[in-house]
């Protein structure tokens, strides 16, 4: 159970990359994807598809496909923390089905809101060390496995690209891939600091430019960022990317304003290939969110090649330095912390160095030629070849009995 396969983005990508890789492998998948509004179909992978009914998030027919399909586990890979999810414990429960439960910990300490959701699955699995040990201090035991990448996709390329979409070839190009929803991928953070960095270093106004691939309307995130770009005076320097058909049909990426295309949106999904060319075309990845569990675009950015900058918190660092003497990219000071409701932290990266880290992996290219070559071979762990063993052994020994919550009533994790 995740977001819909045919979503381009986060969870889309990595559980439904999953599920494919595990069909291949003979399992039989079911998967319930939970922006799918459709009759039960088999796809070409031969995975069974199952889509909502009435309720987004599944809560009104979940019990009747478990009750329906009797799956051996039940594998998730959703927002936990939510309202609308609560749901799921009661009803596996109530089903008798091991629960292998994706959890996304995304800062600290752990949400109350979370807390009280996952404490309830059969194993918990995080993508990132960070919140294997976020969870281990709230007494809940997880294992690491980190998200899946195609590496046959997400590799460097050495033929031009610009071109296939038709883009602007200026000297610099940073991209930004990053959902604008909520608040908490602090995009305006990137905007400033992309302001101070045209205003110390005069020559990138005409010669850089910031790539988004983010939707700048999306209603649940900032809604004025169009406005926000014009009151810095950065409409030539920041550039939202659009959407359009190829001759084919598949939405490839276009030009802001494309008179053929339309503007990107969170129902708008990119196919694998395409994200690596768009990689391909930035010389640095760059991040600006106050919280991240795993942050799949800045592996993918690393796979093709690509440097990538982001914030020193949550999981980030495990992707750009890892604790080893040979980074992939640039860690952004944290200017500033700020407590949730939730008594969690975001924190907000310095824009001072996050424009003095990308002048600098413009300008270095012998540190640029390093990262891209420290980052490609640092994500061959990512690997399915790697990832895919790690998944098949936790479901075999979920499925012959070897992990068991022994007191769900009482919300104690059994492994």
């Amino acid at each position: 159970m995740s977001n819909s396969i045919g979503r381009g983005y986060g969870y889309s990508r990595a559980y439904g990359k999953l599920a494919h890789e595990l069909a291949k492998k003979g399992y039989d998948v079911i998967y319930f994807g939970m922006q799918d509004n459709c009759p039960p179909w088999r796809d070409e992978n031969g995975i069974l598809r199952l889509g909502v009914r009435y309720a987004p998030y599944g809560g009104d027919i979940l019990g009747y496909y478990l009750r329906s399909y009797k799956p051996d586990v039940f594998i998730s890979g959703v927002d936990l923390w939510m309202d609308d999810i609560e749901y799921i414990p009661q009803i596996v429960h109530k089903r008798r089905i091991p629960w292998i439960a994706g959890v996304t910990v995304n800062s600290e300490p752990l949400s109350h809101m979370l807390f009280r959701t996952i404490r309830h699955a059969t194993v918990l699995v995080s993508p990132s060390r960070f919140g294997v040990e976020v969870m281990a201090r709230e007494g809940l035991n997880s294992l690491h496995i980190p998200h899946g990448l195609d590496l046959d996709v997400f590799k460097p390329k050495h033929e031009p690209v610009f071109d296939l979409f038709k883009l602007a070839k200026p000297k610099h190009v940073a991209l930004s891939v990053q959902r604008n929803k909520g608040f908490q991928k602090g995009i305006p953070i990137l905007f400033d600091a992309w302001q101070k960095l045209v205003m110390e270093h005069t020559e990138y106004a005409s010669d850089a430019v910031l790539l988004m691939l983010t939707d700048p309307q999306e209603p649940e995130g900032f809604e004025t960022l169009l406005e926000l770009r014009k009151r810095l005076g950065l409409e030539d320097q920041i550039q939202f990317l659009w959407a359009r058909p190829d001759e084919n049909g598949e939405l490839i990426p276009t030009f802001e304003g494309d008179a053929r295309g339309m503007p990107h949106n969170a129902n708008i999904g990119f196919s694998e290939e395409v994200m690596s060319c768009l990689y391909n075309i930035a010389g640095v990845h760059v991040l600006s969110s106050m919280c991240e569990s795993f942050n799949l675009p800045t592996a993918e950015a690393l796979a093709c090649g690509t440097p990538c900058i982001a914030p020193n918190h949550s999981a980030l660092p495990e992707l750009i330095t890892g604790g080893e003497p040979t980074p992939r990219g640039l860690l952004v000071d944290i200017a500033a912390k700020f407590i949730l409701p939730t008594i969690s932290e975001l924190n907000m990266a310095s824009t001072e160095h996050m424009a003095e880290s990308i002048h600098t992996m413009f300008s270095d290219k012998r540190l640029h030629k390093r990262c891209s070559k420290r980052g490609v071979g640092f994500t061959k762990r990512f690997g399915w070849n790697k990832i895919v063993p790690q998944w098949e052994k936790l479901i075999n020994d979920v499925y012959e009995g070897f992990y068991f919550n022994s007191n769900y009533n009482e919300g104690i994790l059994g492994v």
